[in-house]
């Protein structure tokens, strides 16, 4: 071979080596890049958006089974109750009554046909506002008690009694979902009218 020959040969190579080098050194840093990219990317996106599910709402104490739901299957009216209230059916005389008692057998409300309540001089009256399904009412109580007593009526005209006696009891806040969810009900016309006719 001839010294052109072997000066020719020496330069392809050394182009060879070089490009090599250049082609090494570019794939390398373009790793290195991209591996430490990778290991910035996953915590910086993380940050800024730290949970791309939805929110699942933790289910409240009602929807977790503390509250059931009462039927009367004579009347027809239901109504939803706390897990550990007592519901007490009565029968007088062909009468029949519930009453609702909480887990220390302290009675709530009655719903039936319930005797009424007398008073011989009229007390000083603390008129209070209930809700029966999507009825309004504004009663006065029963001879100073605190406790409220008034008609009710089903679709089919039977009339029935409701005693309301939570009035300032821990339950209170509880007894009045009760009586906002009573459906198959409605508060006697006789009784809407004459809280209006008292403005009350």
């Amino acid at each position: 071979m001839s010294r052109r020959g072997n000066i020719l040969l020496v330069i392809l190579v050394a182009v060879g080596v070089l490009a090599v080098s250049v082609g090494g050194y570019f794939w390398w840093s373009a790793y290195v890049k991209t591996s430490a990219d990778k290991q910035n990317f996953a915590p910086n996106y993380y940050k800024q958006i730290p949970d791309s599910k939805p929110k699942v709402a933790t289910p409240s104490a009602d929807q977790i089974g503390n509250w059931k739901t009462y039927v009367n299957q004579e009347y027809g009216y239901t109504f939803d109750y706390q897990a550990g209230w007592i519901i007490q059916e009565a029968n007088d005389r062909g009468q029949t009554s519930i009453s609702v008692l909480n887990s220390k057998n302290d009675k709530l409300l009655s719903i039936g046909h319930l005797p009424g309540w007398g008073c011989t001089e009229p007390p000083p009256r603390t008129p209070n506002v209930f809700v029966i399904g999507d009825q309004t009412l504004r009663w006065s109580d029963t001879c100073g008690t605190k406790n409220y007593y008034f008609g009710l009526v089903t679709p089919s005209g039977k009339k029935l009694d409701i005693a309301i006696y939570f009035i300032g009891s821990p339950e209170e806040e509880d007894a009045r979902k009760l009586l906002k969810s009573l459906q198959g009900v409605k508060i006697s016309e006789d009784v809407l009218k004459l809280s209006r006719d008292l403005g009350l």
